[in-house]
């Protein structure tokens, strides 16, 4: 976050400081709150939707302002505070009608709690999500993808593999280049996430099964990313999910083109959260080919985040490569370090876990 970024947080209300928005202000906090999304100021985001919360908004309005909240605390590493307000939003998008608004919220809840190993909870909203957008052909690919990604989580890459597919094939009928890509992005990250998920649990054989099938669709990917129809965004985050997932196939001269040119594409965007993704990827390529002094300045940002931009999904394999990259120097101390933080870091997500399981299974009050 930079210091002006700082100066709006600080002077964002906090919302029990100043009585409700009217109408009129909270629609323009909402606004407000979708730009600061789109700067990647999170916390300045989410302070400016909380405030926008209040009883004149409409059910879609809310839906949008708590939308905003779940997608500010993902970005910021809170996740146990994603899926109550994104199952919010699924439920209000249902009442009001809104496909979108309820694929959204069920999607968004599903990731949430995928990422931290509750897959068997997300894959019920995953497919509530699926219900949502059976009609749509627009959100089906949307919804599958989601659904093949809770799947892949739980170990089942056969079954992910065939949502991930129909997806495809459901973009492709549509002939829609961007949307296509969007699959196969949506596709490679399932398979990438899973395999090092299921490489750090108990499901070892798994993970090598999901990187067996990934080649395949590599070569896919790479003829697609050809297509000149395809925005900068979508190409960029194309080469960051192939280059990533090629990486752990051990592909490396595959996957540093793919991860450098994605790298240069969001610096030149100001993207920052997937900027860093791709520095992470970068980092570990350094690594598995012997330059861990290399990867460790790639990680530098990732280690020591500014206040607003750190990330769960991001600063766990930060941890894990910059530990190795110690290892291999012989720094046994900052080696050691690492992993007491590493642990401190994996007891936060037992516990965020722990506090998701609690709410979800509460019995309903007569």
């Amino acid at each position: 976050m930079t210091p002006s970024d700082a100066d709006h947080a600080r002077r964002a209300p906090h919302p029990a400081s100043r009585s409700p928005a009217s109408a009129e202000q909270a629609l323009q906090l909402l606004e407000q709150a979708d730009a600061a999304l789109a700067r990647q100021e999170w916390s300045v985001a989410l302070a400016l939707a909380t405030q926008a919360l209040s009883p004149t908004l409409l059910d879609r309005q809310r839906a949008q302002a708590l939308l905003m909240q779940a997608r500010a605390h993902w970005q910021m590493g809170a996740l146990w505070q994603v899926y109550l307000p994104a199952l919010e939003v699924g439920r209000l998008g249902r009442l009001c009608g809104n496909a979108r608004t309820e694929v959204d919220g069920l999607s968004l809840a599903a990731f949430a709690l995928a990422e931290l190993g509750l897959a068997d909870e997300a894959r019920l909203i995953s497919l509530d999500a699926l219900a949502a957008a059976s009609d749509s052909a627009e959100l089906l690919p949307r919804a599958l993808s989601c659904a093949a990604h809770v799947h892949a989580r739980l170990g089942d890459v056969s079954h992910a593999e065939l949502m991930h597919m129909r997806a495809i094939s459901l973009a492709r009928e549509a002939h829609d280049a961007n949307l296509l890509a969007l699959a196969f992005i949506n596709l490679l990250l399932s398979l990438g996430l899973a395999s090092e998920e299921l490489l750090h649990g108990p499901g070892e054989a798994a993970a090598q099964i999901a990187l067996v099938r990934a080649p395949r669709f590599l070569a896919q990917a790479s003829g697609l990313l050809a297509d000149e129809r395809l925005p900068a965004s979508t190409q960029a985050g194309l080469q960051l999910a192939a280059g990533h997932l090629a990486l752990l196939c051990g592909r490396l001269d595959q996957a540093q083109p793919w991860l450098t040119a994605a790298h240069r594409r969001y610096c030149l965007q100001g993207t920052g959260y997937n900027r860093l993704a791709a520095e992470q990827s970068l980092a570990e390529s350094a690594l598995r080919q012997g330059r861990p002094a290399e990867a460790l300045g790639w990680l530098s940002e990732l280690l020591a985040p500014e206040p607003g931009r750190s990330s769960f999904s991001l600063r766990l394999p930060s941890l894990r490569t910059a530990r190795a990259c110690h290892r291999a120097l012989g720094n046994a101390e900052i080696e050691r370090t690492l992993a007491l933080e590493l642990d401190e870091l994996l007891r936060a997500r037992q516990a965020m876990r722990e506090q998701a399981l609690g709410v979800l299974h509460r019995p309903e009050l007569p």
